[in-house]
């Protein structure tokens, strides 16, 4: 959801926004004993979570190495790093 306000004397609106993730099946496959669909589910949400996580590091280490190698983050690797990508990065 994007929300755009205008400010009282300004003339350019701020920008808001809002993102919903489902995340259900983010648990552990065993104690689960999922299969067929619902496995393949869970399979990706557990990707694009394991993804984040990669995302965040590289943004914590670019943070606190502002002088060396900047690492690239792996946005495009799942769709909720894509979803959150201007989030993170703040833009």
């Amino acid at each position: 959801i994007k929300l755009l306000v205008t400010p009282e004397g300004e003339s350019k609106p701020k920008v808001t926004r809002l993102t919903v993730v489902d995340l259900a099946g983010a648990e552990k496959q065993k104690l689960t004993q999922s299969s067929g669909e619902r496995l393949n589910e869970a399979n990706a949400i557990n990707k694009d979570l394991m993804v984040l996580g990669h995302c965040l590091r590289d943004l914590r280490w670019n943070q606190s190495h502002p002088k060396g190698t900047q690492r690239v983050p792996p946005y495009r690797n799942s769709r909720i790093t894509m979803l959150f990508r201007d989030f993170l990065s703040g833009s």
